[in-house]
């Protein structure tokens, strides 16, 4: 792991030891790291969310309307913040449906 140091004002150190006391975090690095990850996560997300709109905007999209406000149900409610998505290693976003009608991303 690498340690790096950064410097907050007086008023920004005060918040972020509030935070901790009341978020639950062990120290100053648990607290930025929760912060990175969930940084992490929206930029995935809108990664995500960019190519389906292009795919949208395609004549050939496999996803349709329907599917895109159903996945964007699923980000929205939580549902899909729990699953880590690698956007970089789907090239083309399909779609699949399981046996129940739930519509689910496979990359192709």
């Amino acid at each position: 792991m690498t340690t790096i140091n950064i410097s907050l004002p007086d008023q920004m150190k005060e918040f972020v030891d509030e935070e901790m006391g009341g978020g639950g975090y062990r120290d100053p690095s648990d607290y930025f790291n929760a912060l990175l990850v969930d940084q992490l996560k929206r930029k995935a997300e809108e990664k995500l969310e960019a190519l389906l709109q292009e795919g949208l905007a395609t004549e050939s999209s496999a996803v349709d309307k329907k599917d895109w406000d159903f996945i964007r149900g699923e980000l929205e409610s939580g549902g899909g913040r729990d699953r880590i998505i690698n956007v970089q290693q789907v090239s083309c976003i399909g779609k699949a449906v399981t046996s129940h009608g739930t519509p689910n991303l496979v990359a192709r």
